[in-house]
């Protein structure tokens, strides 16, 4: 395969129907497996070219997993204040920030 120099190459997010929706059964077969269309790879690259922010960024949340207590966030009276989840649409969606308490485990 020939790519011409200057090509933009990129993944093929409108493969799938309805791309910016959160369908995580279109990730199902029909015996509930899994299948092998795995979204999780575009978000660090893929082949040879793959980050190893991977890795990295699971690293980084296990260590703090292992390390910190979250509770949630209150306000100026100690009571706790709601929360529901929020997330923003991109290619990679995610967690709309969010106030959280995060206190060494001793």
């Amino acid at each position: 395969m020939y790519i011409p120099k200057g090509a933009i190459i990129t993944y093929n997010t409108w493969r799938y129907p309805d791309v910016s929706r959160f369908i995580p059964e279109r990730f199902i077969d029909v015996n509930g497996a899994l299948t092998d269309d795995d979204p999780a790879q575009c978000v660090f690259g893929l082949g040879r070219r793959q980050s190893t922010g991977d890795a990295s960024t699971w690293f980084a949340i296990v260590a703090m997993l292992a390390t910190l207590d979250t509770s949630p966030a209150k306000d100026d009276q100690g009571k706790v204040i709601s929360f529901t989840p929020t997330f923003i649409a991109g290619v990679v969606r995610y967690l709309k920030l969010t106030r959280v308490i995060l206190s060494s485990r001793h």
